[in-house]
């Protein structure tokens, strides 16, 4: 099994289990993503919401500026940093990120997708965490 294909059954499962309510089952899921060097962002991004959900605004936080690292223009994390930035300036009341089931339905379809082989949104140049996804040799 590819690590693309692998990351993309992380992120379904994951998305599962927050869906249902388990968020500490889902974070576990996802405990890898966070140590790992090179984690994708979809993974990222998940894990970031989950933290979020849990109050644990810090952790959600590093999650997103790892992504953000590497794609600046990443909506999700950008939106997640500015609702943590508000929340920590109190111009936002803290509450856990709610968003639509399908948004994590979505994410996790286009990983299986994509580790599938279709080829999903064109972009410029590859990011680097999807080496190996696209077919070639990961770096």
């Amino acid at each position: 099994m590819t690590a693309c294909l692998r990351a993309g059954l992380r992120v379904a499962e994951a998305a599962s289990l927050a869906r249902s309510g388990d968020l500490a089952a889902a974070a576990a899921v996802l405990a890898d993503a966070e140590a790992a060097e090179h984690a994708r962002p979809a993974e990222l991004d998940l894990l970031a919401r989950i933290h979020a959900q849990r109050g644990d605004f810090e952790k959600a936080d590093l999650c997103w500026a790892r992504i953000q690292a590497t794609d600046p223009e990443h909506a999700g994390a950008a939106d997640g940093r500015a609702l943590i930035a508000a929340i920590r300036a109190r111009r936002r009341r803290a509450r856990p990120l709610l968003r639509p089931v399908a948004g994590l339905i979505v994410v996790a379809s286009l990983l299986v997708a994509t580790a599938s082989g279709s080829d999903g949104p064109a972009r410029s140049t590859p990011p680097e965490d999807v080496s190996g996804c696209d077919g070639s040799a990961p770096r």
